[in-house]
């Protein structure tokens, strides 16, 4: 896609309960599409709740690099230098417990 230009972006949505898809059209016509996920919804079942706090608890205070480490339970992002799984990532986290499609 051309960074410069200017593209249109639109959410498709499916059956009820599934998330939607994000849908990019740029300036050239190219379609891409790209699956929306639940902030915290780490195993992507749909509902935040005790088995994504297992997997966040197990990437606890780990950073990329660590055998540990991983990425989906980083849901908030540091804008530089190495992403860990650190107390911003939990604040999101319990921010959204029990949230659900």
């Amino acid at each position: 896609m051309n960074v410069a230009g200017t593209a249109r972006l639109s959410l498709a949505y499916g059956a009820p309960g599934t998330l939607p898809k994000l849908v990019v059209c740029d300036q050239s016509g190219s379609v891409r599409t790209a699956q929306t996920v639940l902030t915290g919804d780490i195993n992507r079942d749909g509902l935040v709740e005790f088995l994504d706090y297992m997997a966040f608890a197990n990437a606890w205070n780990t950073a990329e690099g660590d055998a540990a480490y991983n990425r989906k339970t980083n849901i908030s992002l540091a804008p530089s230098g190495p992403q860990a799984i650190d107390f911003f990532d939990y604040l999101v986290f319990v921010s959204v417990w029990g949230l659900g499609l």
